[in-house]
């Protein structure tokens, strides 16, 4: 028994807890299974056993596990199948009908400005969230297009069966071909399935450039993900790094090591990016240090739009170049100076032209009083 099998014995059965005395007693647990687990039959694997819910989900979702039983609660039966075969086969117990892959939770994170808030830049924590809660609440984890790559949205696409060669510039990701048990190498090749599918099974992901081929093999992944069965490989697109919204008005933008914009939120009903963003008024402030900032108007240098909602973007990849948004803040500090001094001389110009006007009416009345007196 390993330290995390002895952990996970310790928190599932009570009585071991009692008598070893707490949580971290591990070699103790070690010592009680190989005394009275064996004979007992206990269970001593690193897994969490499934709820209600996701036993009803997890029977449901594939198609060889039939529940007809009377004697065993579901419950136990979706423990018991998963115990002998979900574990090596790594299916997916959850209640959610599939997974994410790494890009997916990382544009999940991105999207989420609560996300971002609470988990900064763990993307597996706001992975598991979106497990838990997030796809009750339809939080969005589809990348977006951008003008230059046009099918992040659609995730990962199939680019090769097994053991034929393909190029990645992005994720490469090895999984079986088919949700069906009947999908291995003595049948005939069935009709390849979505990622969507396929990854309530086990799969592996792997980093890929463009630069080179690779093989739809396991030794590639380092893993054959399920033997004897029919394999695809996925390729996802990796969307360049650009800026992400690190707070909204009021809120706090944490461990932003870069400039961080402050400006309108939306934009005609639709949320602003930051190009469209720099289009409008706005503020920004260096933050090289990475200390956390107020997205205040206080904090951030003035309100750049009264009365609309306004959001702080964390640009920590220097897409923006601050020496340009410097130089043209400088161009446009001297033009204002220049424009004010014009209009300063024109009023004085007014004021002369006034003055002047004013002296020759005075001489008029004078010359005119003169006459009347001379007569």
């Amino acid at each position: 028994m390993s330290r995390q099998q002895g952990y996970w014995y310790l928190r599932r059965y009570r009585d071991v807890r009692t008598k070893c005395g707490g949580y971290r007693k591990w070699k103790c647990a070690r010592t009680h299974w190989r005394q009275f687990g064996i004979k007992e039959r206990r269970d001593k694997l690193a897994y969490r056993n499934l709820n209600l819910a996701e036993s009803k989900a997890y029977v449901a979702r594939f198609s060889d596990v039939t529940y007809n039983s009377t004697k065993k609660s579901i419950t136990s039966y979706a423990n018991q199948h998963y115990r002998e075969w979900g574990l090596y086969e790594n299916r997916n117990r959850l209640v959610v009908d599939f997974r994410l892959t790494i890009q997916q939770s990382k544009c999940l994170l991105n999207q989420n400005v609560a996300l971002v808030q609470r988990y900064r830049r763990s993307w597996t924590r706001a992975r598991n969230y979106f497990y838990r809660h997030g796809y009750k609440r339809n939080m969005t984890y589809e990348c977006r297009n951008t003008p230059t790559e046009l099918n992040l949205s659609k995730g990962p696409v199939f680019v090769a069966h097994h053991f034929k060669s393909f190029r990645c510039e992005g994720y490469a990701t090895f999984a079986r071909i088919s949700t069906s048990p009947t999908s291995i190498y003595k049948n005939k090749r069935p009709t390849a399935e979505s990622f969507k599918q396929v990854s309530n099974f086990n799969f592996r992901n792997k980093r890929t450039s463009q630069k080179r081929r690779y093989k739809c093999h396991g030794s590639t992944f380092r893993k054959d993900i399920g033997p004897n069965f029919r394999k695809q490989c996925f390729c996802e697109a990796r969307p360049r790094k650009a800026p992400i919204v690190c707070a909204k008005e009021g809120q706090w933008c944490r461990s932003c090591k870069g400039t961080i914009f402050y400006g309108i939120r939306k934009i005609n009903g639709t949320i602003s990016t930051l190009s469209t963003m720099l289009e409008k008024n706005y503020r920004w402030k260096e933050n090289n240090k990475g200390t956390r900032q107020r997205c205040t108007n206080k904090n951030m240098g003035g309100d750049p739009n009264r009365g609309y909602q306004k959001h702080c973007f964390c640009d920590d990849v220097k897409q923006v170049d601050i020496a340009k948004i410097k130089a043209d803040e400088a161009f446009n500090r001297n033009r204002e100076r220049i424009r004010r001094e014009k209009k300063r001389l024109r009023a004085l110009a007014i004021q002369r032209r006034r003055r002047l006007r004013a002296e020759a009416a005075r001489k008029k009345r004078l010359e005119r009083r003169r006459a009347l007196l001379a007569k």
